[in-house]
Parts: structure tokens; C-alpha cells; sequence
């Protein structure tokens, strides 16, 4: 089943998630990612939850729309399996643009 990817409202209210630089071997494709495409990790709560998630967004994740990158995981651990089960696909949507329905809905919001 595919997770939905979550809502920008929801990101503005998240902690930002900082790997030290002994962590790459725990989180690899977090890691990677953080190094190579500036993403970052948020904690976040949904619907007024008190169990925090972690999804992974943009570096302009503030401004841009579409800034999620995965849906929200319950741990750092299956966020980063997230990311390296999905990696081709995250990576392109972040070098190459999200899909159409993704910049529908974005377009809808800001109007």
C-alpha cells in the first residue's frame, strides 16, 4: 500500500533531526542524502499526536509546496529503509519535479 506523502502544513511545526557524523552507519541513505541533496529529517506530530514521526523533506521545505519527500515513518530506521527502498524515485522527483498531481494540488494551495 502507498503511504500518502504529508501535507506542507504539517512540516512548518516539525523539529529538524540532526545525524552526527558517527551515525552514517544507522542511518546510510539518510546520511547520503543529507550530504548529498541538502534534504532534512523532520520530527514531526500528526493530528495532534503525541507519538512523533519522521519524514524526509527539502532543504527549502519552508517555501516550496511539494517539499515532502516521504510519507511520515514512525522511526528514523524505517524512514531510512523508506529512502533506500525508494531512492531513484525520490531522487528524481526532487532533480527532475514532482509528478502532475503532486503540482496541481501545490498550485491549488497557493491560489
Amino acid at each position: 500500500m502507498v503511504q500518502p506523502l504529508v501535507e506542507n502544513a504539517s512540516l512548518l511545526g516539525g523539529r529538524e533531526i540532526h545525524l552526527l557524523d558517527d551515525q552514517p552507519s544507522s542511518f546510510p541513505q539518510l546520511q547520503r542524502l543529507r550530504r548529498e541533496f541538502d534534504f532534512r529529517i523532520l520530527e514531526i506530530r500528526l493530528d495532534g499526536n503525541t507519538t512523533p514521526h519522521f519524514v524526509l523533506v527539502t532543504g527549502s521545505y519552508r517555501s516550496v509546496p511539494t517539499a515532502a519527500l516521504s510519507p511520515a515513518m514512525g522511526s528514523l530506521a524505517q524512514l531510512d529503509a523508506y529512502a533506500g527502498e525508494n531512492l531513484e524515485r525520490i531522487k528524481s522527483d526532487f532533480l527532475f519535479g514532482f509528478v502532475d498531481e503532486d503540482i496541481d494540488r501545490a498550485n491549488r494551495e497557493l491560489a
